[in-house]
């Protein structure tokens, strides 16, 4: 009927226009110290040798230090609209959904390309919102659970900084709900998708596939594995291009389990006594730690019983962290982000079975999104700045 048909529409787009809303407000009071400039997101450092100040167009926001990874998205997204061979590393440009879709929408324009850095992501934000809701339909949940998509905390650190994790989670939502209504091609598409903008995204894979082949499905869990075909075509091509693929790269990040976890505790510990900043950043870093090896165990727990994807793929998430190595736990900017996909796998594992310890990590999760909310301006060292120009 019309009305339903309305209602389920109105549904599925109001909490992504109020998530996106949210972050306009969130990056308006983030831009404020910097007259506005989006820029400031890009994360530029002035020591980074890719931001030479003779080379840089005028009026971008440079940072004392080396910057952050935003910048090197930046520095693809401008090769590509000036037709020139990238100067980042491989594994910077192996994920090339997101500048390649920022370079798209910039139409050209090497001026607008920061601000086409941050439509990009309002727009995944949305779209990806949009079809949470639609999941969480099929699952009889309230569409407004969609917020711990839209507003976990690695969304947010992404938008705050320019960087791909938005792209990924919209992807994935895609093929989470092609994969459910036996569209297994169209969920493959959207995965390859997912992992040319980020290899990471292999986590959102595994379970898929996993089921189907628990399931005796053989020929889906083909369909499915071969999503990974683009990203070693893309691989062999940036070897022929650049010289070197940039999975030797991304493979330094996998450690003995434990190991990353460990020094980064030791950190924490060490941040005892320097100051309530200092040990509320590393605190902020410690609970993560703590709401993925939850996760682990919770995951663990309900698989004794029986597997789901969406079990499977918190399982996968939490259980990859542990081989994640110090580079990754160091930092909230890269602790709260890297594994954030378990977020929204966690409020559909919730879907299927609604039990008392997976509603409690649901909170813990939207706790640590209203913390990355507030990061911002409450403890985030301020980092002095130039323009360029």
């Amino acid at each position: 009927m019309p009305s339903e048909s309305r209602r389920q529409t109105v549904e599925a787009f109001a909490p992504a226009l109020a998530s996106v809303a949210a972050y306009v407000i969130f990056l308006a009071l983030v831009l404020a110290p910097y007259g506005f400039n989006v820029s400031a997101l890009i994360g530029l450092g002035a020591t980074n040798p890719l931001n030479d100040a003779a080379s840089l167009p005028d009026g971008l926001i440079v940072f004392q230090g080396i910057g952050y990874d935003g910048q090197h998205f930046y520095h693809v997204a401008r090769s590509l609209v000036r037709g020139e061979r990238p100067s980042v590393p491989a594994v910077r440009v192996q994920r090339i959904g997101y500048p390649l879709a920022a370079a798209l929408l910039s139409l050209g324009q090497e001026a607008a390309i920061p601000y086409a850095l941050v439509a990009v992501n309002l727009l995944a934000v949305a779209t990806g919102t949009a079809v949470f809701v639609r999941l969480l339909r099929r699952h009889g949940l309230n569409p407004w659970w969609s917020l711990l998509f839209a507003l976990n905390s690695g969304q947010i650190l992404a938008v705050q900084m320019d960087l791909a994790l938005p792209m990924v989670l919209a992807f994935a939502a895609g093929a989470w709900l092609c994969w459910e209504k036996r569209r297994v091609g169209a969920a493959g598409a959207l995965l390859a998708a997912a992992l040319l903008t980020r290899e990471s995204a292999v986590l959102f894979l595994l379970p898929l596939v996993a089921a189907e082949l628990l399931a005796k499905r053989w020929r889906a869990a083909v369909v499915l594995g071969l999503s990974v075909v683009p990203f070693f075509a893309w691989q062999g091509a940036l070897k022929v291009w650049l010289g070197a693929g940039g999975m030797a790269v991304s493979a330094r990040h996998i450690v003995a389990p434990g190991a990353g976890m460990a020094t980064a505790l030791g950190s924490a510990v060490a941040s005892i006594g320097q100051g309530l900043g200092t040990m509320v950043r590393q605190g902020s870093v410690v609970a993560v730690m703590a709401l993925t090896l939850a996760a682990l165990a919770v995951s663990l727990w309900r698989m004794r019983t029986g597997y789901d994807a969406y079990t499977g793929g918190v399982f996968v998430h939490a259980a990859f962290a542990l081989f994640a190595s110090y580079d990754i736990w160091a930092a909230y900017a890269s602790a709260g982000r890297v594994f954030a996909g378990m977020f929204p796998l966690l409020v559909l594992s919730y879907g299927i079975r609604r039990e008392r310890w997976t509603w409690a990590l649901l909170m813990a999760s939207a706790a640590l999104g209203l913390f990355t909310l507030l990061r911002p301006f409450v403890i985030s060292p301020h980092v002095p700045f130039a323009v360029t120009g």
